[in-house]
């Protein structure tokens, strides 16, 4: 029997309602947007200027992936045009393929701002991933995670230039038996994860300049990383930009020290400024002048190499740079001090400006506030605030500088406080450094301006000594002339040329007395 004929009750009343009201919103459709295909080249190809800014993109994406490099590579001239972005990151199980880099828009990073390791990730619009767009109609990317298999996928972005085709109509293909080439760094363990992202067909020529611009915005793109973030260009178009990328920012430093100890007894430093290029030298101690002492050891911190960074806040430094002076007191308040770094990994909480352990563990603060001497004196000491230094050393070559039971910081012992003097002596060696280049500016400013002085001198006498010859002229007239009664015109004659006589005499004088 029919369910809806039956003698109902109040309970079969609700229930008759509800399945009516069912059965009316199954036959209704739900109102929903659709995305045309399309909307991909609107979000990439079209909003994206150009291709130095999309390549920027992807870096970004390794840089947030916590790689530790990224290889880019561009070829142009060869029969086979290609793009290669290559990291050493973390890499994308199957699972955050399909529900992150699949979708269009998303961008995990608004609901996390800070990746694994800590640092502050660098795009929340979630278009990266179709910036490749940009760079050629193909893409093949390849990524493996240390929780699952290798991955690989391929796109053809030219499928999704049609008209009325949703974006869900076009499917993407699978790549069996997938490979991928890891990024190696230097010194670092090789890492089994990553992703490498392959563009062929690609929509623009590339030219010398174009590379020059590529390696001009990733040298600002991470200023704060050089030490932590290495991207390496190879490119068959510009040959002198297949390098590693230097971040520019350290290029404004006012003086860079470099230390290299060879575990023994010798220390080798290289002193370059910006302010007087004369000054740039290298200089080779033997650990007994560098300790002053008679008797030594070598040093149980062990081999170690040490880069110096001196900032001073001045405009004119940053010349040749896109950084303003707020870019670099923002740069200093965060990087300030001096890190250490075994097997390129860092050892906290030396050099950290947010922990109060690692901030000035130099004490370089405190030094200076017990004698705040100028330039002008030898006792003359730097800021805390004014060095960014890194401190590089392994495992292996330094084993008597060993992590504390907590894993945060080693311990202090004998090594650790060898580690910290050559330190501080380096930066003392800077410090007196900066004093002999301060004198040095200072005489060429005094030279300067003494031959400033003379030059305005020797003009004034230039001009009196004019006066003094129209002068003559008129006293002999005035001679030849014996009719002439103007004798009175005569002693005037006489005693403006004593008058400039006299002023020669003064200058003479002060000139003399400026030298001394």
């Amino acid at each position: 029997m029919n369910i809806l004929h039956l003698q109902i009750s109040e309970g079969e009343i609700l229930f008759k309602t509800l399945y009516s009201y069912i059965k009316h919103a199954l036959n209704r459709m739900a109102k929903k947007f659709k995305i045309d295909a399309r909307l991909i080249l609107q979000l990439g190809r079209d909003s994206i200027k150009d291709h130095s800014t999309a390549l920027v993109e992807l870096v970004k994406n390794s840089f947030d992936a916590d790689a530790s490099k990224v290889e880019v590579e561009i070829y142009c001239k060869g029969s086979k045009k290609s793009i290669r972005v290559a990291d050493n990151g973390f890499g994308m199980t199957e699972n955050e393929i399909d529900n992150n880099w699949l979708r269009i828009g998303f961008s995990e990073k608004k609901n996390s701002k800070m990746s694994i390791k800590g640092r502050r990730k660098t795009g929340e619009k979630g278009i990266g991933r179709i910036a490749s767009d940009r760079l050629g109609s193909k893409l093949k990317m390849c990524t493996k995670s240390e929780d699952d298999e290798l991955q690989g996928i391929e796109v053809n972005w030219d499928e999704f230039d049609v008209a009325n085709k949703s974006i869900d109509d076009i499917d993407l293909k699978e790549i069996k038996n997938p490979k991928i080439n890891i990024p190696v760094r230097k010194k670092e363990t090789p890492r089994k994860t990553g992703t490498e992202l392959l563009i062929s067909d690609l929509r623009t020529q590339w030219t010398e300049d174009d590379i020059k611009h590529l390696y001009q915005e990733l040298s600002f793109f991470a200023p704060l990383f050089k030490e932590e973030f290495e991207i390496e260009i190879k490119n068959d178009i510009n040959p002198a930009y297949s390098k590693s990328v230097q971040s520019a920012i350290y290029d404004a430093a006012e003086i860079e020290l470099k230390l290299h100890y060879d575990g023994a007894n010798t220390l080798i430093y290289d002193f370059t400024n910006k302010l007087v290029l004369e000054k740039n030298k290298t200089e080779i101690f033997k650990l007994e002048q560098f300790m002053q002492q008679k008797e030594y050891a070598p040093l149980e911190c062990g081999a170690i190499d040490l880069k110096l960074y001196f900032f001073i806040r001045k405009k004119d430094l940053l010349e040749g740079t896109n950084f303003s002076l707020l870019d670099l007191k923002d740069f200093l308040s965060e990087n300030y001090g001096v890190k250490l770094y075994r097997d390129n990994v860092v050892v906290k909480p030396y050099g950290f400006a947010n922990n109060q352990f690692g901030q000035d563990w130099l004490g370089l603060d405190v030094k200076k506030s017990e004698d705040p001497a100028g330039l002008s004196r030898d006792t003359y000491k730097v800021n805390a605030t004014n060095i960014v230094g890194f401190t590089y050393f392994t495992r292996d070559n330094n084993s008597n500088l060993i992590d504390s039971s907590s894993r945060e910081g080693l311990v202090e012992n004998k090594a650790f406080n060898d580690l910290k003097d050559i330190i501080n002596a380096s930066i003392t060696l800077l410090a007196s450094y900066r004093v002999d280049i301060n004198r040095e500016i200072v005489k060429t400013k005094i030279v300067n301006k003494s031959k400033s002085t003379l030059s305005s001198v020797n003009v004034i006498k230039n001009k009196l000594n004019l006066v003094v010859n129209d002068l003559n002229e008129i006293k002999t007239f005035i001679d030849n002339n014996k009719n002439y009664t103007g004798r009175p015109l005569t002693n005037t004659v006489a005693n403006i040329t004593q008058a400039i006589e006299e002023t020669e005499r003064t200058f003479e004088d002060l000139l003399e007395e400026k030298r001394v």
